[in-house]
């Protein structure tokens, strides 16, 4: 049930991009490091989030006290837009809106012409609400909520202070009421108990929740909920889908298909049921895992964090992905140092190896790049345009 705004080729193939795309491919492919940007990038505003998700990913790098620079931020979003700078997308390493810079960075963004993407865990709707009538098409809102009930969500999330999900979902419609324009989404990883806990804690399945939160988020105002699996990190510190292995794992498989199957007949023209290209992980736990012996898309995407910036969101934190310090394109001088990293690093990185274990979403638009270097594969535009969030 992967949605089209996973389709990450179609997005590069658009005829605005594609001439970018290609030049940079033949850059890389002749070792020239000629100064150039991502197309798009995750931009962690801060490590500091008010929840302790059971469930995230991220949770070592937490709360460490580096929130991003300001002027490093809105200095480098310049550099980079002048650069091909296409979309930029505010999420984790911690929850953005707490950032005290949140409203003035998306109003940077939009000045400049960007699409702006915004992922929060709901806790700070006010703050959402308070810069929705900047945003425009196709940029988008995301709350991550993983619950269909209360009581799930706060063994989930584990807000600091008292929030419930009620009161979340009740902020949605002041959002869409500032901007009816913007779609408002509601994430839910599907979780489920794993011998390979986060950081030793207890993960709280909420598969027999599908229906409930798909119901609950039409009912709610949102325009769609999408839904994506848990990912845990492996001993070598990569993400990656893990089931239980025998009938516990077909038992699991079974339950959260027949629970998507229903919740997909919920949808209606008003609200969507979305599903993330890893879901392909429950049918087939080896999905995705193929990779070229480049990674073509840290050339296409990349993720600004207070920690520096890395190649990929499943390595956010991890030094051996990581390609310059955290102000490192907030100066020209910096994007052509960031350039050479990319390609030196690309030669150094290889994804067969280092992500053997990851089921990555970027995986068949990786082979189609890779197909573009080799000359296998023709640079034919799209014919359909769609956005440029990567």
């Amino acid at each position: 049930m992967a949605d089209r705004i996973h389709d990450f080729t179609e997005k590069l193939r658009q005829p605005a991009v594609l001439p970018n795309v290609v030049a940079m491919i033949e850059r890389q492919r002749t070792g020239q490091a000629a100064p150039h940007g991502p197309i798009s990038i995750n931009l962690d505003l801060t490590t500091a989030c008010n929840y302790e998700c059971d469930h995230c990913i991220d949770l070592e790098i937490l709360n460490n006290g580096r929130p991003y620079d300001l002027a490093v931020m809105v200095s480098s979003l310049e550099v980079l837009r002048a650069a091909g700078l296409e979309s930029v997308i505010l999420i984790g390493g911690g929850e953005p809106t707490l950032h005290p810079g949140f409203g003035a960075v998306v109003e940077h963004a939009k000045r400049l012409g960007l699409s702006c993407g915004i992922v929060s865990n709901g806790s700070r709707n006010d703050r959402i609400r308070a810069v929705s009538h900047l945003l425009t098409k196709p940029d988008w809102i995301r709350l991550s909520l993983d619950s269909g009930t209360d009581e799930t969500f706060q063994l989930m999330h584990r807000p600091r202070r008292p929030i419930s999900l009620a009161a979340i979902c009740a902020g949605v419609r002041p959002i869409k009421e500032a901007n009816p324009d913007v779609p408002v989404g509601f994430s839910f990883i599907i979780s489920w108990a794993d011998p390979l806990h986060l950081l030793g804690k207890p993960i709280h399945e909420n598969v027999d929740e599908i229906v409930l939160a798909t119901r609950l988020a039409r009912d709610s105002g949102f325009d769609y909920i999408s839904f994506k699996p848990l990912l845990q990190r492996d001993p070598a510190g990569a993400e990656t889908v893990r089931f239980p292995g025998g009938a516990r794992g077909l038992e699991l498989r079974e339950r959260i298909q027949a629970q998507l199957t229903e919740a997909m007949s919920l949808a209606t023209s008003a609200f969507a049921v979305v599903g993330s290209t890893n879901l392909r992980a429950i049918e087939d736990e080896g999905a995705l895992r193929t990779q070229p012996n480049r990674c073509y898309m840290h050339l296409m995407r990349q993720v600004l964090t207070p920690q520096g910036v890395f190649g990929c969101p499943a390595y956010r934190g991890n030094p051996r992905d990581k390609l310059g310090a955290a102000d490192s394109y907030a100066t020209e001088a910096g994007l052509a140092a960031m350039a050479g990293n990319a390609v030196r690093h690309m030669e150094s990185f290889d994804p067969s190896v280092e992500c053997r274990n990851i089921s990555c979403i970027y995986s068949g638009t990786n082979w189609w790049l890779d197909g573009l270097a080799s000359g296998a594969v023709a640079p034919v535009p799209s014919k359909v345009e769609t956005d440029f969030f990567l």
